[in-house]
């Protein structure tokens, strides 16, 4: 598929994905284009993830990003996963049952993690207030879905970084790489402000 298809395959995912998300139906069958939208409009700061979830298990290339800031130091960061643990019991408070974060308790220290509730291939960003350095992660609120076993969370650490200023705007128009994530990982993109910022729509397409 060309650049330029890819773009407008995106674009269009942008424009239909809240009805997708809110349909029962079970997940559609993975493809190598992809488009993500924010879950929090218009609160500092503002995210979208871009899904692990594709035909090729390659990495995310975004090649258009709209997003705006009500700050003049806005900008938008990328986050690069660092560390993947498994759910292991259900749970829907702010503890998070996972495998024994022993193994890694150097990277699950307090920051931004990554939800992905399988089911329905959805994310949601969280803050790590806590580490019991056994099975234990607690996060300063709930998330919004049970966790349930086969979920994952990922740990997250801040990437490349575009300044954008006080203004809403696109970044790139589809022809090339604004930024690349990590092959069957997730991409964490986030948008900061004072009191207000979005990110509006990032697309791009799967890069094995």
């Amino acid at each position: 598929m060309k650049i330029k298809s890819i773009l407008t395959v995106a674009l269009l995912a942008c424009a239909v994905s809240a009805f997708g998300a809110a349909t029962p139906f079970a997940l559609p069958q993975a493809v190598n284009v992809f488009s993500a939208t924010t879950t929090n409009v218009g609160v500092n700061p503002s995210y979208a993830v871009i899904s692990s979830r594709s035909a090729n298990g390659g990495a995310p290339v975004v090649t258009f990003i709209n997003a705006g800031s009500d700050a003049a130091t806005g900008k938008i960061t990328t986050y690069r996963v660092t560390a993947a643990l498994n759910v292991l019991y259900t749970n829907s408070t702010t503890t998070l049952f996972v495998e024994n974060t022993n193994n890694s308790a150097a990277n699950w220290q307090v920051g931004s993690i990554v939800i992905r509730h399988k089911a329905d291939d959805s994310y949601e960003k969280r803050t790590l207030a806590a580490n019991t350095g056994a099975t234990n992660l607690v996060v300063s609120v709930a998330p919004m879905g049970t966790t349930v076993p086969g979920d994952m969370v990922y740990c997250v650490t801040a990437g490349p970084t575009i300044f954008i200023g006080a203004i809403t705007n696109n970044i790139g128009n589809g022809s090339g790489p604004i930024v690349v994530g990590q092959k069957g990982l997730p991409l964490l993109i986030e948008a900061s402000g004072t009191s207000g910022a979005t990110v509006n729509c990032a697309g791009g397409y799967y890069a094995n």
